[in-house]
């Protein structure tokens, strides 16, 4: 694993038991290739315990991106360089949720958000979940790009069809999430994530139990997590809250007129006060001037994307499209 990891700009912090820690500290990117060339050195190596006649192993690996505190820990006769900070922990409880989902690869919503181009990698989103030491939800997803080529290929012609299950699922519409994950699961057999969505389904419908984060998926709260700082900046991130909430509670009303106001809205906004706060970033000297600018991408694109979805949700009926924004705009 270690030579996986060096290869894509990573450092190897320790191995814990049969875990390996490691930091990434140029792009989220050089993260995710690592974990991808990791399950192809897993499966050579599955290959030889196959011919030994041992079984498989497999792994889950966690991704999480973030600042991160790098020293030296300990004392004066026992002394260790390390990384510790929030970023860490959620990574590592993200690595213990691929046991649940049975995933090979998970990714949280700030490394998305932080690849150069997403695009280039097979990802889905997986669930909306809690983690320890965070109040709000955070948003995973899976990278199969490492799964067996044929898996590979069934997930990624079933994207859209799969997260429109998982977001009629989340909106306890479980009677239209359950053949969409039905119609998945036929596609590819080993799906092991379907297969979670399938047992949640079955309890749902037999005695109510549903596994959610519990939280309100039309009205977002400005937290001070989101502050620059900077006010004229602040003062237009409100306003564009204020729209994605506008946006939300018109999908609810089926308000069309009102929907295609925010859309042209956000459009606009995109346009013209992105490329405005970048350059006041780099004039006041804002230090995370690039990273908000990849923020600024990763929103252009689930923006296209959810009025994609608005057009394909007028054509095929409203319920669809009311499941597949919501989930959209507050992942």
């Amino acid at each position: 694993m270690e030579p996986a990891v060096q290869g894509h700009g990573g450092i190897v912090d320790k191995y814990i038991g049969d875990a390996v820690m490691a930091l990434f500290p140029d792009r989220a990117n050089d993260a995710v290739k690592a974990a991808i060339a990791m399950r192809d050195a897993l499966r050579s190596y599955n290959q030889g315990r196959r011919r030994s006649g041992q079984p498989p192993i497999e792994t889950g690996i966690g991704l999480n991106t973030g600042l991160t505190t790098l020293g030296i820990l300990g004392h004066l006769e026992r002394m260790e360089s390390t990384i510790i900070g929030d970023a860490v922990n959620v990574a590592q409880r993200i690595e213990g949720l691929t046991k649940i989902y049975r995933a090979a690869v998970l990714i949280s919503e700030d490394t998305l958000a932080a690849l150069n181009n997403a695009q280039d990698f097979s990802i889905r989103s997986v669930d909306r979940v809690r983690v320890k030491g965070r109040a709000r939800p955070i948003s995973i997803y899976e990278v199969f790009d490492g799964d067996h080529p044929d898996l590979a290929r069934a997930k990624l012609e079933n994207v859209d069809q799969f997260e429109n299950a998982v977001a009629y699922y989340h909106l306890r519409e479980v009677d239209k999430a359950l053949p969409l994950f039905e119609a998945c699961k036929a596609a590819a057999r080993d799906d092991s994530v379907v297969e979670v969505y399938l047992d949640r389904c079955r309890r749902f419908l037999d005695d109510g139990t549903f596994e959610g984060p519990g939280e309100l998926l039309d009205h977002l709260e400005w937290r001070e997590a989101y502050d620059t700082k900077i006010e004229e900046i602040d003062t237009q991130h409100r306003v564009l809250l204020e729209n994605i909430n506008a946006l939300s509670a018109a999908i609810k009303t089926d308000d069309v007129a009102r929907i295609d106001a925010v859309f042209a809205f956000i459009e606009r906004y995109c346009i013209e006060h992105f490329r405005m706060e970048g350059a006041y970033m780099r004039k006041c000297g804002y230090p995370f001037a690039a990273e908000h600018g990849q923020e600024h991408a990763a929103f252009i694109r689930a923006f296209a994307r959810t009025r994609e979805e608005a057009v394909s949700g007028r054509a095929t009926g409203c319920s669809r499209f009311s499941a597949s924004t919501c989930s959209s705009t507050t992942g």
